[in-house]
C-alpha cells in the first residue's frame, strides 16, 4: 500500500462529502485506502463516511487531539501517510500525486502543503496561510504531540509540495461553531499549561484562541505572557510566531507604536516573515512615517513573491497577510501620492484589479496624471479601466482636482475628454470654447439635448459657463426643480469664487418674461446671489427688491388670488412662498400700518431664516426714518416753543394763547409749555388790573 488517508471526525456533515470528493484523484492515482475514525458524531458524517470507505472505526473522544490523531495512525498500513480533516477541502492535487508517484528520496520524511483558512463566510478574501506538514513517511518514529494543537514528530527532511487545502473550520461567521470551539480549546490549552506553564506555544495557542473569540484585550495580555517566557529562554528562533501574533494583537487593540517596536525587534532574529513587514507598514503609516511604511510594503511585496524560498522553513507560524497584496498595491499607491512621486503612484495604481480599490484611488490617480501633464494618458486611463458604472465617481473627482487648476491646465485637461459622449464631453467643450465670443453650433447642439432636470453635480459647471457667457436660460430651462439647481449652485460656489458677480452681472442684462418659467429663474438667480452676499450694499439692495418683485409675480401666476391676498401659507408649497406671501402682506401695511408691517416682516423672516440681513436692512431703513421724523418733530417744538416764548414778550397774549392750545392737541402734558402757559396767565392778569 503506497498511501494511508487518516481522518478523524465529529460531527463533520457540513463539508466532509466535500472534503472525500477532493480527495478521490489522490485515491484514483495511488494506490491507496481511506480510514475515518468517528469520536462520537450526532449527524449523519458516519453515513457520508461510509459512502466513501469501508474503514469507519469509532473511539470515543478523550479530550487529547495527540492521542486521537494517533489513533488513526495506528490503522495505517502505506508506506506514506496524509493528514486531513473533515472540515478541509483539497486543492491542486497533481504535484501531490507526482510525488507519490515517483522515486522518493530516503531522506525525506514529510511533505508540507499550504493551508488556507478561511475566517468570514462572507468575505473569500479574509483568510490565513499557513504551510503545514501533512504527508509523512510511515516510520516507528512518526506520531503526534500536544493535547491540543498537536505537533507532528517525524524523522527526515521536510520538503513543500504545491498541493494545497482549504479549511472551513474557523469562520468567524459561524458563531455557534465558534463558540464550540472556544470553549473546548480554551480549556483544553489551560490544563495544559497548568501541566507545562513555560510552554511558549501553549501561550501562543491560548492567545489566538482568545483572538478568534474576539477576546482581544485578553488575547493580549495572554501572549504577553508568553513573550515574557519567550525573553526568558532567550528568545528561541523557533518561536517567531509570538513576535507575528504580538504584533498582529497591538495592531488589533491599535497601539501602533508597540507594534512599530515588536515588529523592529523581531527583525534583529529574521527579517524573513511576511506579517512582520506587513504590520509594521500599517503602523508606519499610521504614525505618519510614509517613506518608512513605503519601505515596508516594499519589503512585504518582496517576500509574498519569494514565499517558498524564505517561509517553508517554519511551519508553526500562521501568514494572515499573504492574501493582502492588493491592499499593499492600494496603500502604495496612496503613499507614494503623499509623498509626490507620481511616477510611482501610477505605476501600483495599474496593479490593482478589484473595482473598489481602483475606485478609492481614483482621485490620486487622476491628480498623479495631471500633476504630470499626462493628460492624455488620462484619458487612456479613462477608456481602458473607467467601466461605464466608475464613470460618475472618475467625473466627481475629475471635478474636484480640476477645480484647484489653473485656467490653462484646466483647459488642457478638458480637450483630452471633448469627445466623450456624454454630459461631461459637453462640459469639456464649453471649458475649451469658455474664451471665444460665442459658443460652436455642435455645442450649442448638444446644449438643446441635456436634460437639466437631472444635471448631475459634476456637471454643475454647465450652469456656471451658460451664466458666465450671457447665455438666455430660458431657452434652455423649460421645466426644473428649484432645490436641484440649488444644489448645482452649492457646488459651483464651492469652485468658483466669482459666482455671485457673474450671477449679478448676468441678471444686469436678462430681463425675464412675464412667464412662470422667466419669473422663477429671476428670482432663483437673485436668492442665490443674496445667500452669497458677496455684492455690495447698493446691489444687494437692487437684487433683493428684484427677487421681492419677481418672486411675488411668479406666485401671482400660479396661485389663486384668494391664497395670496388672505396669506393662506398653508396652501403654498415650501418655506420661500411662505417667505413671499408674508412680503406680499408687508408692502400692503408698509405705508398705513407700521406695526403690521413690523409683524409681516418677522413673520417672512421666521419662515426663511436665509433672508435674514434683507429682512434686518428694511427693518433698519424703517428705523431710520422713524429717528428722523423724531428729529424733524424735536426741532418743531423747539421752533413752536421759541414762538410763543416771542409772543408773550411782545405782550401778544391772545396769539399765544390759540399758539399753546394748538400746540397741547399735539403734544400733552409737556412741562415747559405747562410754565409758558403759567407765564400767559399771569401776563393776562397783569392785563386785566391795569385796565380795570
Amino acid at each position: 500500500m503506497k498511501l494511508s488517508i487518516c481522518m478523524m471526525v465529529k460531527n463533520e456533515s457540513k463539508y466532509l462529502e466535500q472534503c472525500l470528493q477532493s480527495l478521490q484523484p489522490i485515491r484514483d492515482a495511488v494506490l491507496s485506502e481511506l480510514l475515518i475514525v468517528d469520536t462520537g458524531s450526532e449527524d449523519n458524517t458516519v453515513e457520508i463516511a461510509k459512502r466513501y470507505t469501508d474503514k469507519v472505526y469509532f473511539h470515543e473522544w478523550n479530550h487529547d487531539f495527540s492521542e486521537m490523531r494517533n489513533i488513526t495512525i495506528s490503522y495505517a498500513t502505506g508506506e506514506w501517510v496524509f493528514i486531513i480533516d473533515g472540515d478541509e477541502v483539497m486543492q491542486e492535487t497533481q504535484q501531490l500525486i507526482d510525488f507519490l508517484c515517483s522515486d522518493v528520496d530516503k531522506k525525506i520524511g514529510a511533505a508540507a502543503i499550504t493551508g488556507k483558512s478561511f475566517t468570514d463566510g462572507n468575505n473569500p478574501n479574509k483568510f490565513s496561510v499557513l504551510i503545514t506538514p501533512r504527508l509523512f513517511r510511515r516510520t516507528k518514529k512518526f506520531r503526534y504531540e500536544g493535547s491540543v494543537h498537536n505537533q507532528p514528530m517525524f524523522k527526515g527532511m521536510l520538503i513543500e509540495l504545491s498541493a494545497s487545502l482549504l479549511h472551513y473550520g474557523y469562520m468567524s461567521t459561524d458563531k455557534e461553531l465558534m463558540e464550540k470551539k472556544f470553549a473546548r480549546t480554551s480549556v483544553l490549552l489551560k490544563k495544559a499549561l497548568e501541566k507545562e506553564p513555560e510552554n511558549i506555544y501553549y501561550w501562543y495557542q491560548l492567545s489566538v484562541t482568545y483572538a478568534m473569540h474576539d477576546d482581544f484585550k485578553e488575547a493580549l495580555e495572554i501572549i504577553e505572557k508568553g513573550y515574557e517566557i519567550f525573553i526568558k529562554h532567550n528568545r528561541p528562533k523557533s518561536c517567531m510566531f509570538v513576535y507575528t501574533h504580538m504584533a498582529q494583537m497591538y495592531k488589533i487593540t491599535r497601539n501602533y507604536i508597540k507594534v512599530e517596536e515588536i515588529c523592529l525587534e523581531a527583525f534583529e532574529l529574521s527579517d524573513a516573515y511576511i506579517d512582520i513587514h506587513y504590520y509594521l507598514a500599517e503602523a508606519r503609516v499610521i504614525l505618519g512615517k510614509y517613506q518608512e511604511a513605503i519601505e515596508s510594503y516594499l519589503n512585504y511585496l518582496i517576500l509574498v513573491g519569494a514565499r517558498k524560498d524564505t517561509v517553508k522553513k517554519d511551519t508553526a507560524v500562521i501568514d494572515y497577510t499573504l492574501g493582502n497584496q492588493e491592499m499593499a498595491f492600494f496603500n502604495l499607491a496612496n503613499l507614494y501620492t503623499k509623498t509626490a512621486s507620481y511616477e510611482k503612484a501610477l505605476e501600483y495604481t495599474n496593479k490593482l484589479s478589484k473595482k473598489e480599490d481602483i475606485l478609492s484611488v481614483m482621485k490620486n490617480t487622476i491628480f498623479s496624471y495631471i500633476e504630470l501633464n499626462r493628460y492624455n494618458e488620462l484619458r487612456v486611463y479613462y477608456d481602458n479601466v473607467v467601466e461605464d458604472c466608475m464613470k460618475n465617481v472618475f467625473y466627481e473627482k475629475m471635478g474636484e482636482i480640476t477645480a484647484a487648476l489653473s485656467n490653462a491646465a484646466r483647459v488642457e485637461v478638458a480637450k483630452a475628454f471633448c469627445d466623450v459622449e456624454d454630459n461631461y464631453g459637453i462640459l469639456s467643450q464649453m471649458i475649451v470654447e469658455d474664451n471665444d465670443e460665442s459658443y460652436s453650433e455642435d455645442t450649442l447642439a448638444k446644449l438643446q439635448r441635456i436634460d437639466f432636470s437631472s444635471l448631475p453635480l459634476f456637471c454643475s459647471d454647465i450652469i456656471y459657463y451658460l451664466v458666465k457667457n450671457r447665455y438666455p436660460l430660458e431657452k434652455l430651462l423649460s421645466s426644473f426643480k428649484e432645490i436641484w439647481f440649488s444644489s448645482l449652485f452649492d457646488n459651483n460656489a464651492k469652485r468658483h469664487d466669482d459666482l455671485s458677480m457673474i450671477l449679478y452681472e448676468y441678471l444686469q442684462q436678462y430681463q425675464c418674461t412675464n412667464t412662470i418659467n422667466g419669473y422663477k429663474i429671476s428670482k432663483m438667480l437673485c436668492r442665490y446671489i443674496l445667500i452669497l452676499d458677496k455684492v455690495n450694499t447698493n446691489e444687494y439692495k437692487k437684487v433683493f427688491a428684484r427677487y421681492i418683485h419677481d418672486g411675488i409675480s411668479y406666485l401671482q401666476l400660479i396661485y389663486n388670488p384668494d391664497i395670496i391676498k388672505n396669506c393662506m401659507v398653508y396652501e403654498v408649497k415650501n418655506d420661500e412662498e411662505v417667505f413671499l406671501l408674508y412680503m406680499v402682506q408687508a408692502q400692503l401695511n408698509k405705508a398705513d400700518n407700521q406695526p403690521e408691517y413690523i409683524i409681516c416682516l418677522r413673520q417672512a423672516l421666521e419662515a426663511l431664516p436665509i433672508m435674514k440681513k434683507s429682512i434686518e436692512s428694511l427693518l433698519n431703513e424703517l428705523q431710520a426714518k422713524s429717528t428722523d421724523k423724531k428729529n424733524e418733530f424735536e426741532e418743531y417744538k423747539i421752533m413752536v416753543k421759541d414762538s410763543i416764548k416771542s409772543l408773550i414778550e411782545n405782550n401778544e397774549l391772545n396769539q399765544a394763547k390759540t399758539v399753546i392750545a394748538e400746540y397741547k392737541s399735539i403734544v400733552p402734558n409737556d412741562i415747559e409749555i405747562i410754565l409758558l402757559e403759567s407765564k400767559l396767565l399771569l401776563n393776562l392778569t397783569e392785563t386785566s388790573s391795569l385796565l380795570n
